[in-house]
């Protein structure tokens, strides 16, 4: 039997995990794996997008908040995860490790001029998360998190080198692991 009950997650202080920038930049040149390419105006229509790390299907770290197209670009804000990789990844866009966006789309409409692809219209699937951009613009501006969130998301790591043979055990507490994580639908 399956019972399906109305639940509302909740969770204090959402707005402090996020990471924010241009995602792409109209008519700028980027190498993607197409090859050359640059985005006309308004040439990506997207709602409801995740963001992944590296264009990993399997490994998504949250979802579109807001996302403004205007006469130079697209710029959105996500919501990260309340989850390990989500931690991990607010600090690595805040550190500039991982700090480029990189958009996966599906083409509707394209022409080539010169050996560049130039998309005309295009279906946002998903943003990723990159440590180098295909469009050099399309990077991290903003990333919040609480402080006490990052104080309550650290990783203790402690290990002990008591020799048995050639073994060492190590033992890892995760914290956050054990604290209830928030992931929200946005629409």
């Amino acid at each position: 039997m399956k019972i399906n009950l109305p639940i509302t997650l909740t969770a204090a202080d959402t707005e402090t995990r996020t990471i924010s920038g241009r995602i792409v930049t109209w008519n700028e040149e980027g190498n993607t794996s197409a090859g050359k390419t640059i985005f006309a105006p308004n040439s990506i229509s997207a709602k409801n997008v995740k963001l992944l790390l590296e264009h990993d299907r399997t490994r998504p770290i949250g979802r579109v908040v807001e996302m403004t197209q205007h006469e130079s670009g697209i710029d959105a804000k996500f919501g990260i995860a309340g989850t390990q990789a989500g931690s991990d990844s607010l600090v690595e866009a805040a550190s500039g490790l991982r700090d480029g966006f990189s958009v996966g789309i599906n083409l509707v409409k394209y022409d080539s001029a010169g050996g560049v692809l130039v998309v005309e219209m295009g279906d946002l699937m998903e943003v990723s998360l990159v440590t180098e951009p295909a469009i050099s613009s399309a990077r991290v501006t903003d990333v919040a998190a609480s402080e006490e969130e990052n104080q309550n998301s650290e990783t203790q790591v402690s290990e002990s080198t008591e020799a048995k043979g050639d073994e060492v055990e190590n033992t890892v507490k995760d914290e956050a692991a054990s604290s209830p994580s928030f992931y929200r639908d946005w629409e």
